[in-house]
């Protein structure tokens, strides 16, 4: 399976789900799954929330984006936002 590269901004990491992010996010109500194109964010060394692409069109060559940030101490700090625009402005750097 190949995983989705890891995206570093300021204070925010986006990285692939490993196991134990699944099962934090269980704890939490939610789900969250290892695939490609599915992230979890990560601010101050805790799990945020997640970032994936859904309805993904091969042919059209396009595919939705959410977020969905699950940690209350993280809710209205502009996490989800500052992902969304470095992401789209291909700010972030790979490592």
């Amino acid at each position: 399976m190949a995983t989705p590269p890891t995206l570093v901004s300021h204070g925010l990491i986006l990285r692939a789900v490993a196991r134990a992010d699944i099962a934090a996010r269980l704890v939490r109500g939610g789900g969250c799954r290892q695939s490609a194109t599915y992230w979890v964010i990560e601010a101050e060394g805790e799990l945020a929330g997640v970032a994936f692409l859904h309805s993904q069109s091969d042919a059209d060559r396009r595919a939705r984006f959410a977020i969905g940030m699950f940690a209350p101490e993280f809710l209205g700090r502009g996490l989800g936002a500052e992902a969304t625009l470095r992401c789209g402005t291909k700010r972030w750097r790979a490592t």
